[in-house]
């Protein structure tokens, strides 16, 4: 699965599922997928299969941490 999203309108953000290795699923996949998205012909998770969502306290100090720590040492950045 790969969340897309773009500088443009919101309305351009996506959902792609990918085969494995990143491939482009067949069009028949696609189309079976989409079909039950447009149909809702799903069932949503109850009880202990329910995850939670919390806000992360640091998380961009934390990313830019992570971002610079990837970075080789003792050189410029521009």
């Amino acid at each position: 699965v790969m969340i897309s999203a773009s500088h443009n309108p919101a309305a351009d953000n996506g959902i792609k599922f990918l085969a494995r290795g990143g491939q482009k699923l067949e069009d028949s996949v696609e189309d079976a997928i989409e079909r039950v998205y447009r149909e809702k012909s799903f069932r949503y998770p109850t009880g202990g299969a329910v995850g939670t969502v919390k806000p992360l306290e640091d998380g961009t100090e934390a990313y830019v941490k992570h971002l610079v720590s990837t970075l080789p040492e003792g050189k410029p950045l521009a």
